[in-house]
């Protein structure tokens, strides 16, 4: 079996603390709120760099999740494997499992937890819980999608 690597971008989206908030979830009485504002980030950095989207967020497991972000505005495309597997021994392994298996050539990871793998880390655009994407975010996560190689920068 050949492995077919990604021509296009991944962004492997986590959404509590991303395009969400316990802040806004709270203020919109709904546990399942997805803030368009967030959203609309979202849409920027997939524009600009003709990524598409993989859920590596518990939210993976809800059968709707796709179908939110669509509500919330989101108008990019999900890849064909749209969404991480079980739950493994941290958010890193599980991303590490599926780019294992996808290949992609570039990806990003916008999570606001810190349970990237070392080999990660480079890739991972960390918002706060608080207050989610940001400007700021997006502009980071287009310099690395930007970049192929951008993993393999001396950061030092």
């Amino acid at each position: 079996m050949t492995m077919e690597v990604i021509d296009r971008p991944v962004v492997l989206l986590d959404i509590d603390g991303v395009v969400t908030t316990s802040r806004m979830k709270h203020a919109m009485g709904s546990e399942t709120y997805i803030n368009p504002a967030q959203v609309e980030m979202l849409n920027k950095l997939v524009e600009r760099t003709n990524a598409v989207v993989v859920i590596s967020s518990s939210w993976r497991f809800d059968a709707d999740v796709r179908e939110r972000l669509r509500t919330a505005g989101f108008r990019g495309d999900f890849h064909e494997r749209w969404r991480t597997g079980e739950y493994g021994q941290s958010r890193g392994h599980e991303i590490q499992a599926w780019l294992d298996v996808e290949d992609p050539e570039n990806y990003v990871i916008l999570d606001d937890d810190r349970g990237t793998l070392p080999s990660q880390r480079a890739r991972h655009v960390r918002p706060r819980s608080e207050s989610g994407l940001f400007d700021s975010h997006i502009e980071e996560a287009v310099e690395i999608l930007a970049d192929a190689d951008y993993a393999n920068r001396d950061f030092a």
